[in-house]
């Protein structure tokens, strides 16, 4: 990346791929209702949690935007999910998986990565 990842990029990154398909049609909240953060962690490229409501990604792993964007989409990925109660104990359940099949698809995307990482 040219520009180092920060809390703002990040909120800049989900806003873009909310006004796209099928993120679009979820009904995700604004970036205003969600605290954008960065880790230097290396053991993952982003993590969603709920209370509060946060999404962060690693400076470490991200240092290219397409990556950055799958992170995104991942964690928006979840975050559908939650709002829509059909998560379970399995963190990346059949649905999940069958929608992450649908964006990879759409986007180019390698599924593996897109679920197991970027």
């Amino acid at each position: 990346m040219q520009a180092p990842l920060t809390p703002e990029r990040l909120a800049a990154t989900y806003d873009y791929l909310r006004v796209w398909p099928p993120f679009s049609r979820w009904g995700l909240p604004d970036s205003d209702a969600i605290i954008f953060r960065t880790t230097e962690r290396r053991d993952c490229f982003g993590e969603i949690t709920y209370e509060p409501l946060t999404i962060m990604a690693s400076t470490a792993l991200h240092w290219q935007v397409e990556p950055l964007m799958k992170t995104m989409a991942h964690e928006m990925l979840h975050l559908r999910q939650h709002l829509a109660r059909t998560e379970n104990r399995s963190q990346h359940n059949a649905e999940f998986k069958r929608i992450a099949k649908a964006i990879c698809k759409r986007y180019g995307w390698h599924f593996g990565q897109f679920v197991g990482g970027v």
